[in-house]
């Protein structure tokens, strides 16, 4: 029988094999969507501060990368997944579809957020890219964001202990 110590020191290592894990997964997806999809940064003398990572429509799975599902049940558990991906289908029953491009990923460095960096790199996003733009955030925070920008919540759902909203920029 495992005494504490061994306990602690077997779970340690779980935890940072998974953190690896997770980090290997998002490491390529994030070169992936830098190569295939769309792109921005913010950089100070040669320093990024910021991204935005554009999904355009119809871009398929890498497939060297696990499906998401996969990888999510991997991680968290078939039973923990199979209830998360229920209630996150759930949330999006009804959302309407809203083609162009996807915001995968948007993040400034912490001491950079509420600068108004994040406006300025979505409004540089906007003129460049063409067509319908679309994001989904459980942040409540991130609505007034959005919507300052002139995306539209066209659908909201209960999720866990927070609202889902899908969000569109129609051009």
């Amino acid at each position: 029988m495992a005494g504490p110590q061994q306990a602690t020191a077997e779970l340690v290592e779980s935890d940072q094999q998974r953190l690896g894990r997770v980090a290997s997964y998002f490491m390529l997806a994030v070169e992936r969507l830098v190569l295939q999809g769309r792109s921005f940064t913010v950089v100070d003398e040669g320093r990024i501060l910021g991204a935005a990572l554009w999904m355009p429509s119809g871009m398929e799975r890498e497939p060297s990368l696990p499906r998401p599902r996969d990888f999510m049940g991997q991680l968290l558990g078939d039973e923990v997944l199979l209830e998360s991906a229920e209630r996150f289908q759930q949330a999006l029953e009804g959302a309407p579809e809203c083609g162009g491009f996807y915001l995968a990923d948007l993040g400034l460095l912490p001491g950079f957020q509420g600068s108004g960096l994040a406006s300025r790199l979505m409004r540089h996003c906007m003129a460049e890219l063409d067509g319908p733009m679309w994001a989904e955030s459980a942040n409540p925070r991130d609505l007034d964001f959005y919507r300052r920008l002139g995306f539209a919540a066209v659908h909201q759902a209960s999720l866990f202990d927070t609202t889902l909203s899908r969000l569109c920029l129609e051009r």
